[in-house]
């Protein structure tokens, strides 16, 4: 650990105003609301099942994320002797894998499995590092947390991958349930707030595929114009659905794990079959 705190004060040390900049900007880059609406628009009008397993290989990578921080409970640099933390709006909760680099892996990961090109291959790396290596720079993670989210998030994203591809081919939706019946069960025995919010939302989009798979069934080969209209569509009733049941939800942790479940499985099967009732 001492080691550790060592480079993080090296770094402050050589911190610029243009550096800061640079590396805050790979950090907000990656941000759950920015990578989930960016997989969202994706899911609404350019791939269907391409953005369906982004959107599974980050939900799955971000509970994950929660749970193991909240079950091993590894306090952050933040506050450490000598050393100033920079943007702590973004480094909530315990340190045990950074989220950040996680979700980089995920999303960065998933576009290298997709795209199978090299300049993805080169790109993603690229992103991954300097994301992960941003939260150190920040003085907001130590640098086991970036390694341990970088291993996981790989393992993780390369077992959902395998998972999705296998359920989209046979149809057996059933596994998804299976998959999330730990992640529910962990609920449970953490009780946490935060963790109940993205496993809430893991369930909406479990559920929401199902339904949407077999009711809905949307297709995005559609004209660019209806690609716009569903894009803005999305988003609006998106943001008024959301803010709907937050007015109306009090802040008991079951309602909060609903109100994020029933918004994910809104976004992911009703928002599709608004598609359809338009002809958009």
């Amino acid at each position: 650990m001492f080691t550790q705190l060592k480079l993080l004060l090296y770094l402050q040390s050589i911190r610029s105003p243009l550096l800061t900049y640079i590396f805050l900007t790979f950090t907000m880059s990656i941000e759950t609301p920015v990578v989930i609406l960016f997989s969202s628009i994706l899911y609404w009008t350019v791939d269907k099942v391409f953005g369906m397993e982004l959107l599974f290989n980050l939900s799955t990578n971000i509970t994950l994320n929660s749970g193991l921080k909240d079950l091993i409970r590894f306090p952050r640099p933040i506050g450490s002797k000598n050393l100033t933390s920079l943007h702590l709006p973004t480094a909530t909760g315990y340190s045990f894998p950074s989220g950040h680099t996680q979700i980089a892996t995920t999303f960065w990961e998933s576009m290298m499995l997709h795209f199978k090109h090299s300049y993805m291959y080169i790109i993603g790396t690229i992103f991954i590092i300097c994301i992960g290596f941003s939260r150190i720079y920040l003085g907001v993670h130590w640098p086991t947390d970036v390694i341990g989210a970088i291993v996981t998030g790989t393992m993780c994203t390369l077992l959902c991958h395998k998972a999705f591809n296998y359920i989209l081919n046979t149809k057996k939706n059933s596994i998804l349930i299976y998959i999330y019946i730990p992640f529910l069960i962990i609920c449970f025995i953490l009780k946490d707030g935060s963790y109940i919010k993205v496993a809430g939302l893991y369930g909406g989009l479990i559920l929401g595929y199902i339904l949407e798979s077999k009711f809905v069934k949307f297709s995005t080969k559609v004209p660019l114009k209806d690609k716009i209209m569903r894009g803005l569509l999305g988003i609006l009733s998106l943001f008024l659905f959301y803010l709907a049941l937050d007015y109306t939800f009090p802040s008991y942790l079951i309602l909060i794990y609903l109100k994020y479940f029933a918004t994910c499985c809104f976004a992911i099967a009703f928002v599709p079959y608004m598609f359809t009732i338009f002809h958009i």
